[in-house]
Formats: structure tokens, sequence, C-alpha cells
């Protein structure tokens, strides 16, 4: 996988982890690519086989071995670090807030998971998003 190559290989590889068109753009982008993409199989591992119902847990993709985080408290309310992690997932979802995240050295992947559909969505990946200590 390459980021060139990266949009036409990995929706073979994975099934219940979409990218969004700017995720996809962001991921040939990245200094990481091959990193990010063993980690998106694992995320669809985790969807295809663990996720059979109820909602997504952070707990059991951290034990296939995914450094996965919920943003802290201030994230969550403050109106402007919140605004941050506002992406467009799909026409038929619209925006979310996106607030987990794989942490892939300094590369942020931040994800949507949908608990109707067992998809996860990915609308980013790149630096790390503004925090209140960060």
């Amino acid at each position: 996988l390459t980021g060139r190559n990266c949009a036409t290989i990995l929706p073979k590889l994975i099934s219940n982890v979409q990218l969004t068109p700017k995720g996809y753009e962001m991921l040939a982008k990245s200094s990481s690519v091959k990193s990010v993409c063993n980690d998106l199989i694992t995320l669809d591992k985790y969807a295809t086989t663990v996720w059979h119902s109820g909602r997504f847990s952070i707990d059991e993709v951290r034990g296939m071995g995914i450094d996965i985080s919920d943003e802290s408290t201030s994230v969550h309310e403050k109106p402007k670090l919140k605004a941050y992690r506002l992406f467009r997932i799909n026409e038929a979802i619209g925006s979310r807030y996106c607030f987990l995240h794989l942490k892939i050295g300094v590369i942020r992947v931040y994800i949507y998971p949908d608990d109707n559909e067992r998809k996860i969505y990915v609308p980013y990946i790149g630096r790390h998003l503004p925090t209140q200590l960060y």
C-alpha cells in the first residue's frame, strides 16, 4: 500500500470500515500510510468478527492491539475544541462529532462508529487536533 494506490487497494481489504473522500485524501498524504492501513484492517476485523451487536467497545478494540482513546471532558464540553471534531460522514448520516481516535505515532485517525449499521467511518487522518493542553 502506498499513498497513490490506497484508495484502490484498501476498499478490497476492508468492508466495515469506510473512509470518507476526505479521509482517503488525508491518508494518501500521510507519512504513515502502511501503519494507518494496518490499524484500519485490524479495526475492520473487530467490526466483522467481534462487534455483532450493541455499542462499539473501546476496550475490545484495545484488546486487538489498537491504541484508541476518547477525547477528554474539556474537549467534549468546550465548543471551540468540540468544533474541530465535527466531520462530514456521508449523505445519509450527515455531519457528526467524532471524539474517538486511533493514535499511530503522531498521526490521529478520528472515527465515527455507527452502532446501528456496525460500520466505522473514518473522516480524518492527520495531525493531533487542538485540546486544552495541546
